[in-house]
């Protein structure tokens, strides 16, 4: 058995022991050293803390104004708001969740639904 592994990140070689375990990687163990992994992990934290860098590379997805708008003013299903702004179903429902925009049920949307078309 290999003693020694090199980080991919820092091209150092090191112990196994400086590796997380990994069952997808051929060795079972991480590409980048636990020191790397640790960095990169605070690097981002602050990144998010600071405010830099969106959640959701669809700009509408971080606007949450324009969601309210579509998902409870116009009543519009997560599906068709996916379809409008070209992502898939869970990213709607990620940004949602982002924002704090509760979730209507189904048949409750369908209720409003109908008040909103028979008024």
């Amino acid at each position: 058995m290999i003693e020694a592994k090199t980080c991919t990140r820092c091209h150092r070689a090191l112990p196994r022991s400086e590796f997380y375990r990994n069952p997808k990687t051929p060795d079972k163990l991480n590409y980048w050293c636990k020191t790397c992994i640790g960095e990169s992990v605070l690097a981002l934290r602050a990144q998010r803390k600071a405010g830099k860098g969106t959640p959701f590379k669809n700009p509408l997805m971080n606007d949450r104004a324009w969601l309210v708008q579509r998902y409870l003013r116009d009543l519009k299903t997560i599906g068709e708001i996916a379809a409008e702004a070209g992502v898939c179903q869970q990213t709607v429902r990620d940004a949602l969740h982002m924002h704090g925009i509760s979730t209507i049920p189904w048949n409750m949307r369908s209720r409003l639904k109908s008040r909103t078309v028979s008024a």
